[in-house]
């Protein structure tokens, strides 16, 4: 299995350069940051409107990125609740969402998603923002058996750079999952980027302090019994 992270800046545009690189990724996953593509990050209303704008922005990276593209979260309306969504695309397709159950600001409502997912041939869950925080959700996932979790950062942090490592470190170990985490970046509001990789037997790949604040690009080989041949 490949996945591409792509670690960049929240609510900013993704350029040509960017795209055209990311369409040459031969991988079978590309991750988005939460939020990274709404123009107002906290803006709930203005995001619900601009809904189709924001999905297209990802459909977008589909047309010639031939895998899954996960993340880049946004607003919307589903029997009349407000929603923070992680979009599943694939080849100019909305594939399904996943709702996240513990909401970031005020005036959204709980997701309740599925929480296993099959997608080019692999077996996950998806987490966002606070779902960190919802003990039941991860203990569903623990009980399905589900080993590969893809979550989606892009919120106010309060641990360290060293807290986090630690922090994941031991959720996949406790777990006995291996966690893909994408992050965006606003630094000035106390989003870092830590975009990295935990398995059960330790973090595996991770961006490096003096890189909180950039965009990256980087695919990782992950295979389940020997990671990162």
């Amino acid at each position: 299995m490949k996945i591409t992270f792509y670690q960049k800046k929240i609510a900013s545009p993704i350029g040509d350069s960017e795209k055209t690189k990311l369409s040459k990724e031969k991988s079978d996953f590309l991750l988005l940051p939460q939020r990274s593509l709404l123009d107002s990050p906290t803006d709930i209303t203005k995001g619900i409107n601009q809904y189709d704008k924001v999905l297209n922005r990802v459909l977008d990276l589909t047309e010639n990125y031939k895998g899954v593209v996960l993340g880049g979260t946004l607003y919307r309306k589903d029997s009349g609740k407000s929603l923070e969504s992680v979009p599943i695309t694939q080849e100019l397709n909305l594939i399904d969402h996943y709702d996240i159950t513990m909401p970031s600001e005020k005036g959204l409502s709980v997701g309740d998603s599925e929480i296993a997912f099959i997608m080019a041939g692999v077996r996950f869950s998806i987490l966002a923002g606070k779902d960190l925080e919802n003990a039941k959700l991860l203990e569903d996932i623990s009980q399905k058996g589900i080993g590969i979790i893809f979550y989606f950062d892009g919120i106010p942090q309060s641990r360290s750079y060293e807290e986090d490592l630690e922090f994941f470190s031991e959720l996949a170990k406790t777990k006995n999952w291996n966690i893909f985490r994408i992050c965006g970046h606003d630094v000035a509001n106390g989003i870092f980027g830590r975009s990295l990789v935990a398995t059960p037997t330790g973090i595996q790949w991770k961006v490096g302090k003096m890189e909180e604040d950039k965009d990256i690009i980087k695919t990782i080989h992950f295979a389940q019994a020997n990671p990162f041949l």
